[in-house]
């Protein structure tokens, strides 16, 4: 169910939104409040990506996985799949 929320804003921080709208063409703003919100939350994926490959790049030098280990990581990734395909 969706929740309700009131933004208020400045007149010219209204102003500068309705014309971001306009130049998007959203006429709608709980829909350009949205994919503000999405953005958002994409860009922090994004960065937190960014940390995970440095991360990995600073760990030292890569080493070749073997059979084994390649299996766990495809028995892993089916299992976290068959638990999302659940919810």
């Amino acid at each position: 169910m969706p929740t309700s929320i009131t933004v208020k804003l400045p007149k010219n921080e209204a102003e500068r939104a309705s014309r971001a709208m306009k130049d998007r063409g959203i006429r709608r703003i709980d829909r350009h409040v949205r994919a503000l919100i999405r953005e958002d939350f994409c860009a922090r994926e994004i960065d937190k990506l960014e940390a995970l490959i440095l991360e990995g790049e600073r760990s030292g030098p890569a080493k070749p996985l073997d059979e084994a280990e390649w299996k766990a990581i495809r028995d892993e990734c089916r299992a976290r799949v068959a638990k999302r395909r659940k919810r």
